[in-house]
């Protein structure tokens, strides 16, 4: 599939909103609000590495270790050089 400019232009600024919508609910407290906007967009593109460790930030520090763990893998499957996912997976053991 081709990259067209107009939709990597429209990428990123779904992207913008998503952090948006993911630091309101971090500032309100709602860790739970920020994961849920993370999985709907997982639904939607499934192989962006980088939500996949954003989730699992949020999901170890709600305390759900194991989850984190299964995040932190698939971002690393998805990016395998990427060493920052590689540390932070690193220290949940």
């Amino acid at each position: 599939m081709e990259n067209h400019p107009d939709r990597n232009i429209r990428l990123d600024l779904d992207r913008h909103h998503l952090a948006d919508r993911i630091y309101t609910c971090m500032e309100n407290g709602d860790i739970f609000g920020a994961i849920d906007w993370i999985d709907r967009e997982i639904a939607t593109d499934p192989n962006c590495a980088y939500l996949y460790a954003e989730r699992a930030n949020f999901r170890q520090q709600i305390g759900d270790l194991s989850g984190a763990i299964v995040d932190y893998d698939r971002a690393i499957d998805l990016q395998p050089h990427n060493q920052l996912f590689k540390q932070w997976r690193d220290l949940l053991g």
